[in-house]
């Protein structure tokens, strides 16, 4: 016990500090762990919006385009419904454009738009 006599106690004022600290840092802390989980999973969300919208981009190769073609479907994955429309605009004879949206509620629109060349009008 002789080894403690020459060791100085904490002062009240380093205690208040410190605890004020730790009373700011805690909640600070606290409040960032369910922020990063809604972060995580919207991100989730949008990547499977843009994966769908993705998929009805590549598909627009094998359909046969109209002018004004809205072709919209409603998916359920999980407990969110995406809804995904192709609209499809024609530029000349054999050039069309096409857009593809991809909506979930609560999350902005994910939206696509490509140029199909078809070499037979």
């Amino acid at each position: 016990m002789s080894g403690l006599r020459g060791r100085r106690a904490f002062s009240l004022t380093e205690v208040i500090v410190a605890s004020a600290l730790l009373a700011v840092a805690v909640p600070l802390l606290l409040n960032l762990l369910p922020t990063s989980f809604l972060s995580l999973r919207k991100a989730d969300h949008l990547q499977a919006a843009t994966s769908m919208a993705l998929y009805r981009v590549d598909e627009v190769a094998f359909l046969k385009p109209r002018q004004g073609v809205d072709l919209s479907e409603t998916i359920q994955v999980g407990e969110r419904e995406y809804r995904v429309t192709r609209e499809f605009y024609r530029v000349d004879d054999i050039r069309w454009d096409v857009v593809v949206s991809c909506d979930c509620e609560n999350l902005a629109p994910v939206r696509l738009a490509t140029r199909v060349i078809r070499e037979s009008p």
